[in-house]
């Protein structure tokens, strides 16, 4: 609505943020003004909601030991942590890495012999109920390994001065 309206771009979190006063500073038109408070409240009442559901998660789940360095990650913590833990289930039956990227659908389905494709694998495999959360939590591992790696570049460039 604001990137509509008024050609801005605005963040989720900065969104997240807006009270229901800060609708009248951005908009002039009445409707908008009205719509864009409507739309503060409704975003109030979720995160209210969610965190009563967090809550409730919390006194009754907890993350099981081969889970818990997925806390480490920035932007990883006791809920995302328990997800991620809930939706993949046992751990130990994936043989291997690449499986897991595999159920995740973190790489390509296909398979190629002599640089012809050959096959393509069922799509319906691995999780599906929540794509865009191992995409999440492929993206927070990934900026997680730059900045280790800027930092290691950084220390030993510092220590050959």
């Amino acid at each position: 609505m604001i990137t509509r309206n008024l050609g801005l771009r605005m963040s989720g979190n900065a969104i997240k943020k807006l009270k229901t006063e800060d609708a009248e500073e951005l908009f002039t038109d009445s409707y908008l003004v009205f719509t864009a408070q409507q739309n503060i409240k409704t975003i109030e009442f979720l995160k209210n909601i969610i965190k009563d559901i967090e809550k409730k998660v919390l006194k009754v789940a907890e993350l099981a030991p081969e889970f818990i360095k997925l806390k480490t990650f920035p932007g990883i913590g006791k809920i995302l942590g328990l997800t991620i833990m809930l939706e993949v289930g046992d751990i130990k039956r994936f043989s291997k890495v690449g499986a897991y990227s595999s159920y995740c659908r973190c790489v390509k389905s296909e398979r190629i012999s002599n640089g012809k494709k050959k096959a393509k694998i069922i799509k319906k495999m691995g999780i599906n109920t929540s794509p865009g959360l191992m995409l999440e939590l492929r993206t927070l591992l990934y900026d997680s390994v730059l900045r280790h790696k800027d930092f290691i570049s950084e220390k030993k460039q510092r220590e050959m001065e």
